[in-house]
Parts: C-alpha cells; structure tokens; sequence
C-alpha cells in the first residue's frame, strides 16, 4: 500500500518580489473611490432639509462650545442649570455640568442622523418628523445655554 504522493505546484516566475508601492495606492485608490460612490449614492444625503439640519444643528453647537471656552471662568461655580425643578436646592448645579449641554447636542444630532438615514427609503415622513425634533431640540438647549451667560 504505498502512499500517493501530491503532485508540487510549480510556481512560475516566483522571482520574491513583494507587492508594488503603486499596486498599493491603486488598491487604497479603487477602496476610496467605491466609498465615495457609496456615499454618493445615498439619497438621504442629497436632501436639502437634511443638510440645512445638519448645518444649522453644528452651528448651534459650535456657538455652545465657543461661549463655553471663552466664558467658562466668568460663570460662578454654582448655576441655576436645572430650570424645571420646583426646588431652588435641585436647580442649582456646578458650572462644569455646563459641559453637558454641547455633548447631549451633538449626541442628539449623530443619534438622529444615524436614525434618520436608517428610516429615510422606508419611512420619509417619519424621517423628516426626527429632523425637525432634531433640529427643535438643539435649538432649545443652545437657547437654554444662553440663558445662563452671565
């Protein structure tokens, strides 16, 4: 019972060489250029309504972080951040809870635009009702920060 030998592969013009520097940008390249077409593709984005969100929302925020590294020494240490508290003891908060104010604002618009763009091709009216919350809720909480500029 002898043992079948497999039979070896010969490899042509194995001459050691590894891939090119330019077979690697062609590679990155094609990669790019099939994300971009994937980006453009999407027609959540080519929505006007959902750019001026976008835009008006990282406007809103960058206003909050603005007046907040500007004036974050000028506030006093304790602030009436919390407004819906009946108790003067609960409403008050320490002026770096400030800090909050542009983290839940930008959470609020990558939540919503992550959500929006998965409800967009089934559900359009439900997309556009998420961006106006979207939109409403920004503004409310840049209106809100304003309110404590002293």
């Amino acid at each position: 019972m002898g043992r079948k030998d497999k039979p070896k592969k010969e490899k042509q013009l194995d001459l050691g060489l590894k891939g090119s520097p330019k077979n690697l940008f062609y590679k990155l390249k094609s990669k790019l250029s099939d994300f971009l077409i994937r980006f453009e593709v999407k027609e959540f984005l080519r929505n006007p309504f959902t750019w001026f969100v976008i835009i008006i929302s990282l406007a809103f925020i960058a206003v909050q972080i603005y007046i907040l590294i500007n004036n974050i020494s000028l506030y006093p240490k304790i602030l009436p951040v919390w407004q819906n508290q009946i108790s003067l003891t609960k409403r008050l908060s320490k002026r770096e809870s400030l800090y909050a104010f542009p983290i839940i604002s930008a959470s609020i618009l990558i939540l919503g635009i992550l959500s929006t763009n998965i409800y967009y091709h089934r559900e359009k009216f439900l997309s556009k009702i998420l961006l106006y919350t979207i939109i409403l809720s920004i503004t409310g909480l840049t209106f809100a920060f304003l309110k404590l500029i002293p």
